[in-house]
Order: structure tokens, then sequence, then C-alpha cells
């Protein structure tokens, strides 16, 4: 992923959306998305070679693989949630993009259950000493 790259796509994609929103306001939106996926794309290679990095960082620490997972979800849901909350914030839907928001926080609460309850019961053993 070339920096300069994303950067020109950026600022072409930002400056034609502009203009079409002068003029076509709804294809100033699909401007704005399409330039978006287009930058999302670019970075997958980058994403998945931290992915990979991360996985094994993990594996030399010993730390079990169901907590790599919940991780790599929570991470997942992060992403997905702030681009979808992007898109609407883009297309003038505030109001829709922080529910977007606030429900992608309460995806990573629900996928990371299973890791508090198993540091809820270390603590609760460590305490009973």
């Amino acid at each position: 992923m070339d920096l300069f790259q994303v950067i020109g796509i950026a600022l072409i994609g930002a400056i034609a959306a502009v203009l079409l929103r002068q003029s076509r306001p709804e294809l100033g939106m699909l401007v704005s998305l399409a330039c978006g996926i287009i930058l999302l794309s670019l970075g997958l290679d980058a994403v998945r070679q931290a992915f990979s990095s991360v996985q094994g960082l993990l594996q030399r620490g010993g730390i079990e693989g169901e907590y790599a997972e919940i991780l790599f979800k929570s991470l997942g849901i992060c992403i997905v949630a702030q681009a979808g909350a992007d898109a609407c914030k883009d297309s003038g839907e505030k109001a829709i993009g922080a529910k977007v928001e606030f429900l992608g926080k309460l995806a990573v609460l629900m996928v990371s259950l299973p890791l508090f309850t198993r540091l809820l019961s270390i603590v609760t053993t460590l305490l009973d000493f």
C-alpha cells in the first residue's frame, strides 16, 4: 500500500464528490462511497499482514486461540461499524451514524463477554487464597 497512492485517490474522490454534490447530490454521495470502498480495498493486504503479525505474537506469548479470536472479532466489528457510521454521516444522516457506532460498541461488548467471564473467574480464584 503506497500512502501517496491512497492520498491521491482520496483527494480525487473528494474533489469529484464535492463538485458533483453541487449539481447532483445523489451522485456525489455515490462517488464518495465508491472512493471509500476503493481506499479500503487498498488497505486489505496491510490488514492481512497486521493480523498475521498479531497472531504470531499471540502464539509466541502463549495466549489461547479463543482470546485471539475475540480480539480479531472485536477489531473487525470496530472497523465495519466505523465504516458504516462514516458512510451514514457522509450522506448527511448523523443520527443514524451515531446509532451504528453505538450498536458496534454493543456488539464488541457482546463478543468480549467470555473474556470478562474468564477474567472474573481468575480474580475470584485469586481472592479465595
